[in-house]
């Protein structure tokens, strides 16, 4: 059976095709406008500038740090994050965003990455791993140029990956998908009810 009865009674159907759609493509639909990745320096795509002024705009939520990538997905999450209640794969996500993830083999500006939405969240996530030690220590500098910055979810230089990934890694890819999201989606329970959280729930001392 792929129906499954949430906690409020109400069926969630995850049979079917379930559809695939582009991070770009689907915010250039909501903006009416295209909005382009970022490609480097030769291509640049949609600037932070144009992309802040749209999130003004919109009230949506700025980053003391911010890149292309990160006022993307921003945009993104504002139309579509909690409304994509069918299971859909979202793809083609900012390279800022995914210092861990391989290019897109034929779209510059993203990376080979997905996260599979169900009932308005994120149940999981999966991508190629990015096996080029130059390309990688690329993307940890510019991780470390947005630490220094004040980015508190920048990454170091790991010298030791970096020299791991020198050594050889073959092609490589894996997908994640936590419990607890697999158990929200599939009885409809809250985040507190499908682990423990055990510094806010009191102690009955005997």
């Amino acid at each position: 059976a792929l129906k499954v009865t949430l906690l409020d009674g109400t069926e969630y159907d995850f049979g079917g095709e379930w559809k695939t759609i582009s991070m770009y493509e689907s915010l250039s639909e909501a903006l009416g406008e295209e909005i382009i990745p970022n490609g480097g320096p030769d291509a640049p795509g949609t600037s932070v500038e144009h992309l802040g002024a749209i999130a003004d705009k919109l009230g949506v939520e700025r980053d003391d740090v911010e890149n292309h990538g990160k006022l993307v997905e921003h945009l993104w999450e504002h139309f579509y994050e909690d409304k994509l209640y069918e299971p859909v794969f979202v793809r083609d996500f900012p390279v800022e965003t995914s210092p861990l993830v391989k290019s897109h083999r034929t779209k510059p500006g993203v990376v080979e990455k997905w996260d599979l939405y169900v009932r308005g969240f994120e149940l999981a996530t999966g991508y190629s791993e990015l096996n080029d030690p130059v390309v990688q220590r690329e993307r940890f500098v510019a991780q470390a140029k947005d630490a220094l910055a004040g980015d508190a979810e920048a990454m170091d230089i790991d010298e030791d990956f970096l020299e791991a990934l020198g050594v050889g890694m073959p092609p490589a890819g894996g997908m994640g998908m936590g419990i607890d999201r697999l158990l929200i989606a599939l009885t409809g329970a809250t985040i507190r009810e499908t682990i423990t959280f055990p510094l806010v729930k009191p102690l009955n001392l005997q």
